[in-house]
């Protein structure tokens, strides 16, 4: 049964006339509609400080000069190995996935050294950084991402949600739960001392599944708010993976039991797998 869509917030999909959410919702009005969180981040880290910017269309600049070239880019997995790095590659920065931006930053403050190296081998001096300015630059753009991420999640009902998070600090007034048997259930549950302790010894969503039977309409209205899928990252990763399972020398393949393997994080077990087949013996 579907209880949630998420989605990049696109105006094809959330449209509430002609868009899917309005077909969908003419055949269930219960559906829960939700943009995506890591869409949400990424749209409000988009917004840098023009130093900030500076400083990451440089690494970009830096990374596209290591990887454009097949030369530099074996001259560098060479240092990387010679250097005993973790790593041997930079990764390359692409604007369509939301995560991209992060993981290039991530990689090459890894590498750092081995980029300083290689690039000055190349053709850049050593030069003298400011750290005061750099401190300075920091606080400007963490104050402006603040902001950012305030006026991105600011659709969140965090004073009619928060008692999911907490159970046990809340204001009852401003709850609208619309249900009296939900509320009486959950007065009761916050001046449970056992259940305080409870919930303070697990994550939250193991704790609402706990007290499904003490507490069940409380019980099934937090994890009907939790269970909806948060980020469309998952999706994502399967048409990333799609795209190399099926390729133009593969068209005619039936994915769907190899994407399942592919996107599963449950390992298969290949000898007991291998055991139930038989071989074919030689003629």
């Amino acid at each position: 049964m579907c209880v949630s869509i998420c989605t990049d917030g696109a105006a094809a999909l959330t449209g509430s006339k002609k868009g899917f959410k309005a077909k969908v919702l003419e055949v269930s009005s219960n559906i829960m509609f939700n943009h995506c969180m890591i869409h949400r981040e990424a749209l409000a880290s988009k917004k840098l400080q023009p130093d900030v910017n500076k400083v990451l269309l440089n690494a970009i600049c830096v990374i596209n000069f290591i990887k454009s070239k097949s030369l530099n880019s074996r001259l560098f997995t060479i240092l990387c190995n010679e250097m005993g790095s973790d790593h041997e590659k930079l990764l390359l920065h692409t604007e369509v996935r939301w995560l991209s931006r992060g993981k290039i930053l991530s990689r090459l403050f890894e590498l750092r050294d081995e980029a300083r190296i290689f690039l000055l081998e190349q053709f850049l001096s050593d030069n003298d950084v400011d750290i005061n300015m750099i401190k300075e630059i920091i606080t400007t753009h963490l104050i402006s991402l603040l902001i950012n991420f305030n006026a991105r999640f600011e659709d969140f009902p965090e004073e009619s949600l928060g008692w999911i998070r907490n159970p046990f600090h809340f204001n009852i007034n401003e709850i609208k739960l619309g249900n009296l048997k939900i509320s009486e259930e959950l007065i009761d549950l916050s001046s449970d001392e056992n259940l305080r302790i409870r919930f303070q010894e697990n994550a939250c969503d193991t704790f609402w599944i706990s007290i499904k039977f003490e507490y069940p309409e409380l019980s099934k209205q937090a994890i009907s708010i939790l269970l909806p899928f948060a980020s469309t990252y998952l999706c994502e990763t399967a048409f990333s993976t799609l795209t190399i399972i099926k390729n133009k020398y593969r068209s005619g393949l039936n994915v769907e039991a190899d994407l399942r393997v592919a996107v599963s994080n449950i390992k298969p077990n290949i000898e007991s797998i291998m055991s139930t087949m038989q071989a074919q013996v030689s003629h």
